[in-house]
């Protein structure tokens, strides 16, 4: 089974090969439909038998800027980081990104010499900020073994005190 995208490539090389101009849209809807469905269309074995050139499915290198530009920015929050760490706002960014504005030589210079400290800051940012052996509100934080031993000592610490003070008002009545 071909995808839509594989079907009218193979009807452009079908068209290209026997000197036509392109299939008109509709042809090509109703052969997707007819090979989906498994109805009998005129051309659907024509298209099932043709052999694809690969070049049209190959993925773009990173040669251009805007692809290299695109593939910095892809993680959440970047372009903001670069925007600070390079000068150039972050509208200008999105805009070279969505292909709508082209990126200028001046601008790539900035942009490329503060990738290396965007990088370095968005390192920095994604570390553990919480110092070793610190709880949160919650009891989460540092999860290694010595931090769990020494919470669930500090706690057994706590119980046990609680226990002594029970047992000493309830024998004793005397309140420590």
């Amino acid at each position: 089974m071909k995808t839509s995208l594989e079907i009218k490539q193979a009807l452009i090389q079908i068209a290209e090969r026997n000197g036509r101009p392109p299939f008109e849209l509709y042809f090509v809807r109703e052969v997707v439909r007819a090979i989906r469905s498994g109805v009998y269309h005129p051309m659907g074995t024509v298209v099932e038998a043709e052999k694809i050139d690969s070049d049209f499915f190959a993925t773009p290198s990173l040669n251009t800027k805007q692809d290299q530009l695109a593939a910095f920015c892809a993680p959440r929050g970047m372009r903001e980081i670069l925007s600070k760490n390079s000068g150039v706002s972050v509208s200008y960014i999105s805009s070279v990104l969505s292909h709508g504005t082209l990126l200028t030589d001046s601008a790539w210079e900035r942009l490329s010499s503060a990738f290396d400290r965007t990088e370095t800051e968005v390192l920095r940012n994604s570390r553990n900020t919480k110092p070793h052996g610190t709880t949160t509100r919650y009891n989460f934080g540092c999860r290694c073994a010595d931090c769990k031993s020494a919470i669930s000592s500090v706690r057994k610490d706590e119980y046990q005190a609680k226990k002594l003070k029970m047992m000493t008002d309830k024998y004793c009545g005397v309140r420590v």
